[in-house]
């Protein structure tokens, strides 16, 4: 009987062992054919954003224009947070709504989604190409290109143009290679210039 313990013992080893070496003779997937991932995304882009819910492989995309209500619930269900809501009625595009989780502002006007602002130390949010808070300049240029605003009067500020699509822009802590993005926003905001 001790004999038959062992040898289960050895047996099941062995393969525990193989099953964490084993390379796959299958074709790695790519995204589109992913059925899951193991955390959400938060993937800002110049036209709004997209969502994805960890263990899915669909994203969700929130368009600029979609109703509030719509926005902020698919939000809120991804974070996991209860939005803040505020307003400013002195915004140079007219009044707006604001609902903010955690470090993302999400911008309304007329009930509708119209922009978005990141900044803070989020980690996860990030756009298409993966730029996100904290990535250095170079980086940031060479998976998105973007363009120096000389004149802004609010700090280093970059425009990444999208075509159609409009564009993300960003301030950096500087101006050499090393500086990191501090902020990202696309569509409608409340700056004061």
């Amino acid at each position: 009987m001790l004999q038959t313990k062992r040898s289960y013992l050895a047996i099941g080893s062995a393969l525990l062992l193989a099953s964490c070496g084993v390379e796959s003779d299958l074709p790695e997937s790519d995204e589109s054919s992913s059925t899951a991932n193991a955390t959400s995304e938060t993937i800002v882009a110049a036209d709004g954003l997209q969502l994805r819910a960890a263990g899915e492989a669909e994203l969700i995309s929130l368009p600029f224009g979609t109703p509030m209500a719509k926005t902020v619930s698919a939000v809120s269900a991804q974070t996991e947070i209860e939005g803040i809501a505020s307003a400013n009625d002195e915004c140079g595009a007219g009044p707006m709504q604001f609902v903010t989780f955690g470090d993302l502002k999400l911008n309304f006007q007329d009930e509708a989604f119209v922009g978005w602002f990141i900044d803070g130390a989020s980690p996860i949010v990030k756009t298409p190409e993966a730029v996100g808070i904290g990535s250095i300049r170079e980086t940031a240029v060479a998976q998105m290109p973007i363009v120096m605003q000389p004149d802004s009067t609010l700090g280093n500020e970059f425009l990444s143009d999208r075509g159609a699509d409009g564009f993300i822009g960003g301030f950096l802590s500087g101006t050499d290679g090393n500086a990191v993005v501090e902020s990202l926003y696309a569509g409608t905001n409340c700056f004061f210039r």
